[in-house]
């Protein structure tokens, strides 16, 4: 079975996928994107997996580059009224555009030290 149709068929047989819609923050540009291979393994230590695949050139999507670098990323739960922003997340913006900024999506600072909050989100886990 060739990637393309091992892809089809796990993603089409494995569902419903929950989506991890992951804000990280590189120099001050929140970037946004929805990951469907994402899962929760544990709640007792918290512990998720999520499966962040590399762009067309083999380069680490702008979500795991930013993961390596800064050890943060928050992870937000969007629902059924966030279901286009998250798809607009799905495009692939260069590394300096927001697209937060760019799909006007609100976003709240919940702790400190970590990306903010997609604030039409009920749920995050900060990472």
């Amino acid at each position: 079975v060739n990637d393309l149709n091992r892809y089809k068929i796990m993603s089409g047989s494995i569902v419903p996928r929950p989506i991890a819609w992951i804000v990280t923050e590189d120099n001050g540009v929140l970037n946004a994107a929805p990951f469907s291979y994402f899962i929760p393994i544990s709640t007792n230590p918290a512990l998720v997996i999520v499966a962040i695949g590399r762009k067309e050139n083999e380069s680490p999507k702008d979500t795991l580059a930013n993961i390596l670098k800064t050890k943060k990323a928050t992870i937000c739960f969007p629902n059924k009224d966030n279901v286009d922003q998250v798809q607009k997340c799905a495009t692939q913006l260069p590394k300096d555009e927001s697209e937060i900024e760019k799909y006007e999506i609100e976003v709240k600072k919940e702790l400190e030290d970590y990306p903010p909050m997609i604030c039409s989100t009920q749920t995050a886990l900060f990472c």
